[in-house]
């Protein structure tokens, strides 16, 4: 059975409202999350926007047996964008906020490998499991951190400028709410 990247984006989805609604001091906190992908048939990306003024994370949803030549050619655009001096101090934001999500499937028993995007070629690289990515995601969303919406806007731009290639490109409407907008 295909396990499409729907089905864990639906299981992402119900894990964090579920985690927001449980954890005490959500109340009131701003989080939007937008969904990129609309069908199992789309072979494009499978990304999931979640963002709010303290937190942001940028979700690529991909099967394991997927067409990485596509992920391959966008990951080789960002790398080049991070390494200029002008954006250089978002390498380290990107590390943190855009991250690899893939799912498998093996003797019926779904494997999901979270990771930065940055090094989702790296196939010994393996992070949290899900529940623990959603609690992180959780807590930093309502830890009394500093607004970092403008240096999530500054990423996001550079994200955008540098994927826009035929075959790596696109698009979306993206809605964002926080406290300040």
């Amino acid at each position: 059975m295909d396990i499409y990247e729907n089905i864990i984006i639906g299981n992402f989805l119900f894990g964090a409202g579920i985690a927001m609604g449980r954890c005490s001091g959500a109340e009131g906190v701003p989080l939007s999350v937008n969904l990129l992908q609309q069908t199992p048939l789309d072979h494009g990306a499978g990304d999931v926007l979640v963002r709010g003024s303290r937190v942001l994370r940028l979700l690529e949803f991909k099967r394991f047996r997927s067409d990485t030549v596509k992920e391959a050619s966008k990951l080789v655009h960002l790398k080049r964008a991070l390494s200029y001096e002008g954006v250089a101090h978002l390498k380290e934001l990107s590390r943190a906020v855009h991250w690899y999500l893939e799912s498998d499937v093996s003797d019926k028993v779904i494997n999901l490998r979270i990771v930065p995007y940055l090094y989702f070629n790296d196939r010994k690289l393996s992070g949290p499991n899900l529940e623990q990515f959603i609690h992180g995601m959780i807590a930093e969303a309502i830890s009394a951190g500093e607004d970092r919406s403008d240096l999530h806007t500054e990423y996001l731009d550079l994200v955008a400028k540098c994927q826009g290639a035929p075959k790596g490109g696109s698009g979306a409407l993206i809605v964002s709410i926080d406290g300040n907008r």
